[in-house]
């Protein structure tokens, strides 16, 4: 029996939509002599090039599907908790840290003890309604850095972050 021939249009077709890069990919997840279901491998790829496409540096290509009190909808995920964009990346803001300034501040505050995303040049903070506090000590962390720092309700930093999210991070407080 011979070996079918690999869909040399296919990955043309392949390699035009989602960059040559991909070629080195396809050899790697299929062998020379495999057969190919083009409509499948298109789809595995467009995927994994959807994924790799985004940005690493900023919440560039996040899709903010939905906010309202207590939940926010990324990407079509849903958190109840307040989130971390570092990168492009999505995770639980651990306050812990901050806690032991609750008392200071009537609310537990963003502390410069938290994991904060700074590698970006612009970070935005949302506060839910307006009631989380951010501690002198993470703005003057930020002017340190030379980072442009946003501080506003939650609604206007998805706003923000829908409009220009090159190179930008985020910390989004998703209640009061």
């Amino acid at each position: 029996m011979t070996t079918p021939r690999r869909p040399i249009l296919s990955l043309m077709l392949t390699q035009m939509l989602l960059g040559p890069h991909y070629y080195s990919t396809y050899n790697s997840w299929l062998p020379k002599s495999a057969v190919c279901d083009s409509y499948i491998w298109v789809v595995t790829m467009s995927k994994h090039n959807a994924e790799s496409q985004r940005s690493k540096d900023s919440a560039e290509g996040l899709r903010f599907d939905a906010f309202s009190f207590g939940s926010i909808c990324i990407d079509g995920k849903t958190y109840e908790h307040d989130v971390v964009i570092d990168r492009g990346e999505i995770r639980k803001r651990k306050k812990k840290p901050s806690k032991k300034f609750r008392d200071e501040f009537g609310h537990t505050p963003l502390s410069i003890e938290e994991s904060i995303p700074w590698k970006c040049r612009r970070l935005v903070i949302g506060t839910g309604g307006g009631a989380l506090p951010v501690m002198e000590e993470v703005k003057q962390e930020a002017r340190r850095r030379e980072i442009e720092l946003t501080i506003v309700p939650t609604v206007e930093a998805i706003k923000t972050l829908k409009e220009s999210p090159a190179h930008t991070n985020a910390i989004l407080h998703l209640t009061c």
